[in-house]
C-alpha cells in the first residue's frame, strides 16, 4: 500500500476536521455599536473573569475533548481496515524480508514459491503469504511444514479469519487453527501470547484475535501429539484414536502429504525451509 492509498484511508471527513480545527479557529468580530449601557457595565465589571465566562470556557473545553475522542476514534478505525487490507500484500515482507538463498544465489521468495508450485501434485496450493507464514512457524516452533499444512488447509482452508467452527460441545472452534478455547486458552499453552483467540467466541463469528498467534498455538498442538505424522494428524481433529473424524483427517494427511513435502523441500532447495 503506497503512501497516497494510506493517506485516503485514514482522510478525515469535514466534519471531523472542522471538529479537531476548532480551537484554531478565530472568532468573528461582533458587530454593531456599543451602548452606553455595554460602556457602563464594562467600566463596572471586575478585572478577572466572570462566572458565566467561565462555564462557557469549561463547556468548551469539553466539548472539545469529547470531539477529540469521537476523531480519534474513527481515525483507528480507518486504520484497522487499512491494516486488514494491507495484511497479505506485506505480509510476506516481514516473514521473509527477502532471505536469499545458501551460496550467494539470490533467489526471493515470491520467484521460489513460483518455480515450486508444480510439485504440489494433488495437494492445495497454500497462496503466497500462507506458504510463507508456514515455512516461519516450521521455523519457529518446529512443526512439520506439512502437518501443519494439511491440518491448516483442512481447518479453515488456509485463511487468516475465518468464521468460528462448531466443536462438539456445541461451543466453538476459533481461528485459522480451529482451536478449542476450553482446552487451549490457558497457561501454559498461551503463555507470551497476547491475543491468539479474540473476543467473538461463538459459532459463526468471525475471527478477530492475532492469526499468527493461532497459528503458532495450533503449531503447538499438533506437535504435542506422539506417533506419526499421520496419527498427529487426526489426533488434533479427533482428540483420540477412533474418535470422531479421526480416520478421515489420516486419510487426507496421506492423500496430501507427498505433494507438500516435494513443495517444501523444493522451497528448502531455494533456501526457503522450516526447521
Amino acid at each position: 500500500m503506497n503512501q497516497e492509498q494510506l493517506r485516503s484511508e485514514v482522510a478525515l471527513s469535514p466534519v471531523e476536521w472542522f471538529l479537531l480545527n476548532l480551537p484554531l479557529m478565530k472568532r468573528p468580530g461582533a458587530k454593531g455599536k456599543i451602548t452606553q449601557l455595554d460602556r457602563s457595565r464594562s467600566s463596572h465589571r471586575a478585572t478577572g473573569p466572570t462566572t458565566s465566562y467561565l462555564k462557557t470556557r469549561v463547556r468548551a473545553s469539553r466539548l472539545y475533548q469529547a470531539a477529540r475522542i469521537l476523531a480519534i476514534a474513527e481515525l483507528t478505525r480507518r486504520l484497522h481496515q487499512a491494516y486488514q487490507q494491507a495484511y497479505d500484500k506485506h505480509a510476506v515482507d516481514w516473514v521473509f524480508p527477502q532471505n536469499p538463498a545458501p551460496q550467494g544465489n539470490s533467489s526471493l521468495f515470491d520467484d521460489a514459491y513460483r518455480d515450486c508450485l508444480s510439485k504440489l501434485g494433488n495437494a492445495t496450493a497454500p497462496g503466497l503469504v500462507q506458504a510463507a507464514s508456514v515455512i516461519q512457524i516450521s521455523q519457529t516452533t518446529g512443526v512439520d511444514p506439512t502437518l501443519f499444512s494439511v491440518t491448516w488447509y483442512e481447518e479453515s482452508r488456509f485463511r487468516y479469519f475465518p468464521e468460528n467452527g462448531r466443536h462438539g460441545g456445541g461451543d466453538a472452534d476459533i481461528g485459522p487453527g480451529q482451536l478449542h478455547p476450553g482446552t487451549w486458552d490457558k497457561a501454559p499453552y498461551t503463555s507470551g501470547l497476547r491475543n491468539p483467540f479474540g473476543t467473538n467466541r461463538a459459532v459463526g463469528q468471525v475471527f478477530n484475535g492475532d492469526p499468527i498467534e493461532n497459528l503458532l498455538l495450533s503449531a503447538y498442538a499438533l506437535d504435542s501429539r506422539a506417533g506419526s505424522r499421520a496419527k498427529k494428524a487426526g489426533l488434533y481433529k479427533a482428540g483420540q484414536v477412533g474418535g470422531d473424524g479421526y480416520q478421515l483427517r489420516v486419510s487426507k494427511f496421506n492423500k496430501y502429504a507427498k505433494g507438500y513435502d516435494d513443495f517444501f523441500n523444493c522451497l528448502a532447495g531455494r533456501g526457503f525451509k522450516g526447521p
